[in-house]
C-alpha cells in the first residue's frame, strides 16, 4: 500500500513539473541483476530523437516531447526489439517498461523443439554444464517419450515428468535458440571466467548446443533444477 502511495504521489510531483509537456519514463527491468546492460533509441518520425546507453536496472524521464508518433527501439537478449507510441496532445504522460529478457508466444511459437518433437519411443539427452575459475558442474538427463507422456530414464527407471516440467525445459531449449549470443566486442574475441553450456542428443548424436557468457541471460542455469 505504502509503495502504491508513494508511486502516485510521485506521478503527482512529476504531473505539475510538466503541466505543460509530454513526457515519458523508460524503465528496464529485468528479472535479476545481470552482467549486460540495455541501450535504447526513441525516435519520432524515423529520425533519431534520443539515446541513451547502458540502462541497467534504472529508469530514465524524457521531458518536452511534441506530439506525434514514436517508435523505441531497445536491445533485448535475443536482439533489437522496438514499440510504437503516439503522443496525442502537449499533456501526457507514458510509462514503458522494456522487458529485456521476455520473448513473444509468437516467437516462442515458430521455433522448434526437439524435445517436443520427440515421437513415441524416442529418447533425447539434455546436458547443462557451468565452467567458472574455481567451479565446474555438471547435469545430465534422458527423455524418454512413451504414450504421449515424457519420462526421465535412470538406470533403467522411469520416472515420469509433469506437464509444466517438460514445458519448462521446451521453453528452455526455445529461448536458447533465440538468445543473441556473440563472443566477440569489436572485432576481438572477450575472455570470459564463466560459461555456461547446453546441450542436446539424440542417438549420441549432437542436435544443438550453445554457450553464453554467465548472467547474460538470467535464467540460464535454472535448467539444473528441472533435469534431475
Amino acid at each position: 500500500m505504502t509503495k502504491v502511495i508513494f508511486q502516485y504521489l510521485l506521478f503527482l510531483i512529476i504531473s505539475n513539473s510538466f503541466a505543460q509537456e509530454n513526457f515519458l519514463r523508460i524503465e528496464v527491468v529485468p528479472k535479476k541483476e545481470m552482467n549486460r546492460s540495455s541501450d535504447y533509441h526513441l525516435y519520432q518520425n524515423d529520425s533519431l530523437l534520443f539515446t541513451q546507453c547502458h540502462l541497467k536496472n534504472n529508469s530514465h524521464i524524457l521531458h518536452k516531447l511534441p506530439k506525434g508518433n514514436y517508435k523505441l527501439k531497445y536491445d533485448t537478449v535475443f536482439g533489437v526489439d522496438s514499440i510504437a507510441f503516439s503522443f496525442e496532445s502537449d499533456r501526457e504522460f507514458k510509462k514503458i517498461i522494456l522487458q529485456t529478457e521476455n520473448p513473444s508466444r509468437e516467437r516462442l511459437a515458430n521455433t522448434f523443439s526437439s524435445v517436443e518433437s520427440l515421437k513415441n519411443n524416442e529418447q533425447i539427452t539434455v546436458e547443462y554444464g557451468l565452467s567458472a575459475c574455481f567451479i565446474h558442474k555438471k547435469k545430465k538427463a534422458t527423455i524418454l517419450k512413451e504414450n504421449d507422456q515424457y519420462y526421465f530414464i535412470d538406470y533403467r527407471h522411469k520416472r515420469l515428468i509433469n506437464e509444466r516440467r517438460i514445458n519448462r525445459i521446451i521453453r528452455h531449449e526455445k529461448i536458447l535458440k533465440n538468445l543473441n549470443f556473440e563472443n566477440t566486442l569489436h572485432g576481438y574475441e572477450v575472455y570470459v571466467t564463466c560459461v555456461e553450456f547446453f546441450s542436446l542428443s539424440k542417438d549420441e548424436i549432437q542436435v544443438f548446443e550453445k554457450s553464453v557468457f554467465c548472467g547474460m541471460w538470467s535464467e540460464s542455469s535454472t535448467i539444473r533444477n528441472w533435469i534431475k
